[in-house]
């Protein structure tokens, strides 16, 4: 049994060096794509659709809801269940970038993947800005 155990935690360590390139693409695409916003109009209503997006989205209940931050419940100890936060970070002159960021306490990851979901988050609010 042991000898099964050590194999697959081998096997998912040689996984995640094998898709590195491939996460790191991700994340690059992640970092660009976050929305941004400009006046208060346009921050009211895309703020609003990343609430209505994090309520529709999480499996986890929304803890706090304010003007700048929306977050999550966590799943608690060794849980895998995404916990997500928002925050709208200004960047002076009326503008704000829209951050969305997932964790979970699992240290074979989180569902769902927290990368994935912040690349989703970010194609919404970006299509709600249109």
């Amino acid at each position: 049994m042991k000898k099964i155990v050590i194999a697959a935690m081998a096997a998912l360590s040689m996984a995640g060096c094998v898709s590195n390139p491939q996460r790191q693409a991700m994340m690059a695409e992640y970092e660009a794509s976050r929305p941004t916003c400009e006046g208060k109009e346009q921050c009211d209503a895309m703020w609003e659709h990343a609430q209505v997006w994090v309520a529709n989205n999480s499996r986890m209940k929304i803890q706090t809801a304010t003007n700048v931050l929306i977050e999550t419940y966590g799943g608690g100890q060794n849980s895998a269940q995404l916990s997500m936060r928002v925050i709208k970070e200004p960047l002076g002159g009326g503008a704000y970038k829209i951050v969305f960021s997932g964790g979970c306490a699992n240290i074979f990851g989180c569902v769902p993947d927290a990368m994935q979901t912040g690349m989703e988050f970010n194609r919404y609010i970006n299509n709600a800005a249109e």
